[in-house]
């Protein structure tokens, strides 16, 4: 855990094998060909998905080399503070550690989206066809993107 002086920094890793990376980069690029007024219902704008899908993109490419990435995600819900910033790279012993902060409830809109795109927008044959994956593989893969109670 990592905190400030307010108390609303914390840090959790999420531990992300190279499959459930690569579905959901592909659900995040997906999720990015959404218009604008339906990822607003889900607390999101373009340049967040965009974000997302620019913080994923260098975390694919790594995770082939240890097979899986560590994901921190630095909850920050601080108040007047919005968005993604810059990620951080740092290398361990048994996967490569992308740090990155973002809200908590960004955390929760990402999630909550990448399910509807799923189950509403795509489906099971059109989520195939677009990405290879299953239903399953793909909301076992965004399962992870959940912190703990």
């Amino acid at each position: 855990m990592i905190s400030d002086e307010t108390g609303g920094v914390h840090s959790q890793d999420i531990l992300l094998s190279s499959e459930r990376l690569q579905v959901i980069f592909h659900l995040t690029v997906e999720l990015s060909l959404l218009p604008g007024d339906l990822l607003a219902k889900y607390g999101l704008r373009q340049s967040d998905v965009d974000g997302l899908v620019a913080i994923l993109r260098p975390m694919r490419e790594r995770v082939g080399e240890l097979g899986n990435m560590r994901l921190g995600i630095i909850k920050k819900d601080l108040e007047g503070w919005d968005g993604i910033m810059a990620p951080n790279f740092d290398s361990t012993g048994h996967a490569d550690k992308m740090t990155v902060e973002m809200t908590e409830s960004m955390v929760g809109a990402w999630r909550n989206a990448l399910e509807s795109t799923v189950t509403s927008w795509l489906g099971e044959r059109e989520l195939f066809l677009r990405t290879g994956y299953s239903m399953e593989e793909a909301y076992e893969a965004i399962g992870r993107l959940r912190f703990p109670s």
